[in-house]
């Protein structure tokens, strides 16, 4: 008997254990207003330790600069404001697809004479982000975010991110300077697949941010792709990523991995990397005086699985004054089976962003009698998303639903952070 109570006991544990928030999303895009208005809602809570969830529906959505605040422009000239602040905490943004949910902002479109060309007269670092976050534990997936500058015009971030323990999962970042800039100093940040797309320094900034199984996209040749400055502690770590390019026959073996911005301090590890396009031999670049206080690899293969030669990497720097810093290029086997997202953003507290990104299953047992659709209950969904002919229409915190239009259904399950699962179709 007292063997049976304990059993019985465990079993309650565990499941109040499993046992999760059961709601829907508090704002959907377009159902209850633009981006604009979804992000305001979230910053004007006063409650930030509860999560706030907004989930954007397939479609291309032109995020319109502001009325009422200006960017002063290089020609001295006031633009409106095409940037988007995100400033509170806990908030998830969630698309119905990376590839068929798209944010894009309005920069102007007029050219002006710049220091390397005709140039948005907006350009630069902080000037002209799609979205900016400086909240914490602020979580995005699904989505693309896509700076609306014309490429070879300027610095233009589509995530500038102040914030702390970001996650980003399949998310597209769309730009061709400075796409993404981490600037916060003392945070770390994680993503996991999804494709940034840019040339020119296409991942910049401070901070630990560990990319996993990412796609970095290449627009044109002679690019850089990461190029961190001041980490908190690990740098830039890209495990088991891919780099390809939108032409790869301009852009194989004529673009490198990064080129250090600042004196001793960066640090970029490539690991396991498939290298559809090769880099150039030298694999990195010289900027401005700086060196690295580590850039390396360790498992660097083409297309076809082959180990890339990494014997002429760049085994030093030398500075303005011509004092030489030098690198090690190639990791050990042990020394890159070190580097796991457990001892890069583990930090003091434990942080374990893998936890949060994992999909709940999705829906088993679905039936249809006569105008209602049921399903087995999941105590680690937060909700259900109902879709029509492959498009959500609507989600409901009931493991049922009362069909009000024909069409094909499908029910795909929300994981607490807010992702979708894949769908159960009948």
């Amino acid at each position: 008997m007292k063997k049976l109570t304990v059993t019985l006991l465990s079993l309650i544990l565990s499941a109040s254990l499993f046992a999760q928030e059961r709601k829907t999303f508090d704002f959907i895009v377009p159902d209850n207003g633009d981006f604009k208005a979804a992000i305001a809602k979230a910053n004007s809570r006063k409650d930030q330790s509860k999560r706030f969830r907004i989930f954007i529906k397939q479609g291309n959505y032109i995020i319109p600069a502001s009325e009422t605040s200006t960017v002063k422009g290089m020609d001295d000239v006031e633009y409106p404001d095409p940037r988007t602040d995100l400033t509170a905490s806990n908030v998830s943004i969630i698309g119905e697809g990376m590839e068929i949910t798209t944010l894009t902002n309005t920069p102007p479109t007029n050219l002006i004479e710049g220091q390397w060309g005709p140039s948005c007269p907006i350009e630069g670092l902080r000037k002209c982000y799609t979205l900016k976050n400086s909240g914490t534990d602020n979580y995005i997936q699904d989505v693309k975010l896509v700076n609306g500058m014309k490429d070879h015009t300027g610095r233009g971030e589509a995530l500038e991110d102040n914030g702390n323990k970001t996650i980003c999962k399949n998310v597209g970042l769309w730009g061709y300077q400075d796409t993404y800039c981490s600037n916060n100093g003392n945070s770390r940040m994680y993503f996991e697949g999804g494709v940034i797309r840019g040339r020119t320094d296409y991942i910049c900034g401070k901070d630990d941010i560990f990319f996993q199984g990412v796609e970095f996209r290449n627009v044109d040749a002679g690019g850089y792709i990461a190029v961190p400055s001041r980490p908190k502690q690990f740098g830039y770590v890209m495990r088991d990523c891919i780099i390809t390019a939108e032409d790869p026959e301009k852009c194989d073996q004529n673009y490198t991995l990064g080129r250090p911005w600042g004196q001793g301090t960066p640090i970029a590890l490539w690991i396991n990397t498939k290298c559809n396009v090769i880099p150039k031999a030298i694999g990195w670049a010289d900027m401005s005086g700086g060196w690295p206080a580590q850039y390396a690899e360790y498992g660097s293969v083409d297309k076809n699985g082959k180990a890339l030669d990494l014997s002429g990497r760049k085994y030093s720097w030398t500075d303005k004054e011509g004092n030489i810093h030098p690198n090690k290029p190639v990791l050990s086997k042990k020394e890159a089976a070190d580097y796991t997202v457990e001892k890069v953003l583990g930090g003091d507290d434990n942080w374990n962003p893998q936890a949060l990104t994992k999909s709940v299953a999705k829906p088993t047992n679905l039936m249809r009698n006569g105008k209602t659709l049921t399903w087995d209950d999941n105590p680690e969904a937060l909700c259900w998303a109902i879709c029509i002919d492959g498009k959500v229409l609507c989600f409901t915190a009931k493991n049922s639903f009362k069909i009000k239009a024909e069409g094909n259904y499908s029910v795909k399950a929300v994981s607490q952070m807010g992702g979708l699962s894949d769908a159960q179709e009948f």
